[in-house]
């Protein structure tokens, strides 16, 4: 989906104006960053983890919080760069058109992906698993810890025409953002996190209010990206906030009696800086090298090649310096993605990794 974005902005950058061409930047740009952090997201430990047993109370608290904060964003980033890119063809007809692009080109990928990582799992358990594990890893995307997103994107995008009501002006925009977000929170008080069901229904109510802040910031800004006289501003705002945020998140991090528990102002901090991080990101400007757009065009199949990557340069690591050696295999995990995402480009599969 987000190569037909990118595809589009590139076929039209030689007969467009230079603000197209700073749009096109600023998306390639969150992409690969937001790409590069689920990476690392997936090479660290999270709290608790016997890995991070040997470091400090300080270090592993501040390790906690780092990890928190790099999870909350990248996923929220795209289903906000996802919706940024529709907000100006809401009607249904073109609703319809983008149904049909979007089950082209994620649900072969999202089959493709779940068979490889249910082959996976079946060969280092020695066993297929249930039926019921093949049916929820299929419609919810539980074949790995990152393939719900799929399924939920493809909902979300469905959700699009009532997502697109609620943000027609900023105020109801954020009104129902809240509404949707709080909906998520008064479910998981209810129903807790036991079925898979309802951590799907969970995670749709809370990646929708980035959805509808997708709408609204592109429908306010009238492109991916502030306007040239409200950038600074926008800057400063979003920096502001995700500072504000993090240290938020660290704080609570750091008293032990949470227990892991972030409660209301953690959450509210996680959800301010997940936010905040691609906003800020959008405000960079001037155009994006080759380079940034070649990646960009990758950052799918990176997100869905790179934990063999990570779980094979992980078992090969010193137990002892696990938690030291997260970033240098967050890099290698990266480095080894692109490559062979470069190499399946080039191949039949390039349709579920492009």
């Amino acid at each position: 989906m987000q190569t037909a974005v990118i595809e589009l902005h590139r076929r039209e950058a030689g007969r467009a104006s230079a603000g197209l061409g700073e749009q096109m930047g600023r998306d390639a740009r969150v992409r690969v960053f937001a790409a590069a952090a689920v990476v690392l997201a997936h090479s660290a430990y999270p709290p608790g983890n016997p890995a991070l047993a040997a470091l400090p109370r300080g270090a592993q608290h501040l390790a906690a919080a780092v990890f928190a904060l790099v999870v909350s964003f990248p996923v929220n980033a795209f289903v906000l760069l996802s919706f940024m890119s529709q907000a100006q063809r809401q009607d249904p007809g073109a609703h319809r058109r983008r149904m049909r692009a979007v089950a082209r080109k994620l649900v072969p990928a999202h089959l493709f992906w779940t068979t490889a990582f249910l082959g996976a799992h079946a060969v280092h358990a020695h066993r297929l698993g249930t039926p019921r594990d093949w049916v929820e890893a299929y419609a919810l995307g539980t074949a790995a810890a990152h393939l719900y997103f799929i399924p939920l994107l493809v909902a979300l995008i469905a959700a699009a025409p009532a997502l697109g009501r609620l943000a027609r002006t900023p105020i109801r925009a954020a009104m129902g953002a809240v509404a949707l977000a709080l909906s998520a929170v008064a479910l998981r008080a209810w129903a807790g996190t036991a079925s898979p069901w309802t951590r799907a229904l969970e995670g749709f109510l809370g990646m929708a209010p980035f959805a509808v802040a997708g709408l609204a910031l592109a429908r306010e800004w009238g492109g991916i990206g502030p306007r040239p006289a409200d950038t600074r501003r926008t800057a400063l705002l979003a920096g502001a906030v995700a500072v504000a945020a993090g240290v938020a998140v660290a704080a609570v991090r750091a008293v032990p009696e949470h227990g892991g528990d972030l409660g209301i102002l953690g959450w509210v901090g996680l959800n301010a800086y997940a936010l905040a991080v691609p906003v800020l990101l959008l405000t960079v400007r001037g155009p994006a090298s080759r380079r940034t757009f070649k990646l960009a065009l990758y950052s799918l199949g990176v997100y869905f090649v790179h934990p063999f990557f990570v779980q094979g340069l992980r078992a090969a690591e010193p137990s002892r310096a696990a938690a030291l050696l997260v970033v240098p295999n967050a890099l290698g995990a990266a480095l080894l993605s692109v490559a062979a995402v470069a190499v399946l480009s080039r191949t039949p599969l390039r349709r579920v990794v492009m």
